[in-house]
């Protein structure tokens, strides 16, 4: 019989009746943006624009078209990934800076801050994992016009603030406290500990993964005796979900369906009873995805010799995956989706690639044979084909360069 906390765990599971998206379209095959800067990263979206970071040079590139790319005049040199914030794109340099942009202010220094890589722009204040002349990094919070101002968390010792997530409207973040991780609501300068399980074996509780669907949010909780995933909701703790796997590694949520995949590498996703193994997934899959036309893009090995590539998913099963290797920071610009990632499993080079949905010219034809059209619509999408390199036969929450 379930205990009350795994019924709860279970309970959070935002199972569909079928594991199928109601809308899938068909995909084109993934193609170089060869206007585009190399060992670019960074990728942001930025008023109707997509900004990228010139690897090289550290300095802003922008296109309207995605396609052609020039560089943004007087650009400093950028070092982490940038946060949109107040109307302006905000980012931090090599100089422990933290600098911001508009098109009638051009680039304007906001503060001499050391900021740990993440912000998150959220409810009117721009939050960060910060220090100031040397120490540990601390949550600080910003408002346009003024500074960065320390936020302390309840116990001193947890310091480092990362992985900010908003759930349900209300800012979150990990905190460090040696090898123990914590879960911290943020409420403008107010920090409120979360539930969490035990430290394992050597005071050791680090989080693996996490992954996020409305207002749940899963975390994958290692310690050197157990990986475990959690599931959490405003108001609550962290809470068991339990499943068929030996260890969980990973986690990811589409289409209201939750997967994990465990230290072998294999495959689960959430049904009405529980967990079910997913047949014919690849390795590791879902360690970087985002959703995209009812599609989960999503990297994972075909085999461990060949290295990482780029699949599609809709719920079904997989097909060949696409001849990208070690696929990363995806976004959405102008209705494609941009990621990169390199053509050759050997090479340290990584392009700018471009996935579209296929013109509808390209997409099968729908006779409307009777009453259930709109039935039939939704099974075709369904079925949706992988071409090609790519998506090719009926297939269907993470890090940074």
């Amino acid at each position: 019989m379930l205990s009350a906390a795994t019924a709860v765990g279970l309970a959070g599971l935002l199972v569909l009746g079928s594991a199928s998206p109601a809308s899938a379209a068909e995909l084109s095959p993934p193609e170089i943006v060869t206007g585009a800067p190399a060992n670019a990263s960074a990728p942001i979206v930025y008023d109707g624009e997509l900004w990228i970071r010139g690897s090289a040079t550290g300095v802003w590139f922008r296109s309207v078209d995605g396609s052609t790319f020039s560089e943004v005049v007087g650009s400093p040199v950028s070092v982490a990934d940038p946060v949109v914030f107040d109307g302006d794109l905000y980012f931090t340099t090599a100089a422990n800076q933290v600098w911001r942009y508009n098109d009638v202010d051009g680039f304007v220094l906001v503060e001499s801050i050391d900021v740990a890589g993440e912000m998150l722009a959220h409810d009117g204040l721009l939050y960060a994992s910060a220090r100031i002349g040397g120490g540990d990094y601390l949550l600080y919070s910003y408002v346009p016009g003024g500074s960065f101002t320390e936020i302390l968390a309840p116990d001193a010792s947890d310091t480092f603030p990362h992985n900010f997530v908003v759930i349900d409207n209300v800012a979150h973040a990990f905190f460090y406290s040696g090898n123990i991780e914590t879960l911290y609501r943020i409420d403008g300068s107010t920090l409120t500990a979360i539930g969490m399980p035990a430290p394992g074996p050597l005071n050791i509780r680090t989080v693996r993964d996490t992954a996020r669907d409305g207002g749940v949010f899963y975390v994958v909780v290692s310690s050197l005796a157990s990986s475990e995933l959690y599931s959490y909701s405003l108001g609550g703790a962290l809470t068991l979900v339990p499943g068929p796997w030996p260890s969980a590694q990973g986690v990811a949520a589409f289409d209201g369906i939750v997967y994990v995949f465990d230290n072998e590498g294999l495959l689960y996703r959430s049904s009405a009873s529980g967990f079910e193994a997913v047949p014919g997934a690849p390795f590791y899959f879902a360690d970087n995805s985002i959703e995209f036309a009812g599609i989960l893009l999503a990297t994972g090995y075909p085999s461990f010799e060949i290295g990482v590539q780029l699949y599609g998913f809709d719920g079904a099963e997989f097909d060949d995956p696409f001849v990208v290797f070690d696929s990363a920071n995806f976004v959405e610009f102008d209705g494609d989706v941009y990621f990169f990632g390199a053509n050759d499993r050997d090479s340290g080079d990584r392009v700018l690639w471009r996935i579209e949905i296929a013109p509808v010219s390209q997409q099968p034809e729908l006779a409307d044979t009777g009453p259930s059209a709109s039935s039939l619509m939704g099974a075709v999408a369904v079925t949706v084909l992988l071409a090609g390199a790519g998506l090719l036969a009926a297939s269907r929450r993470r890090a940074s360069a």
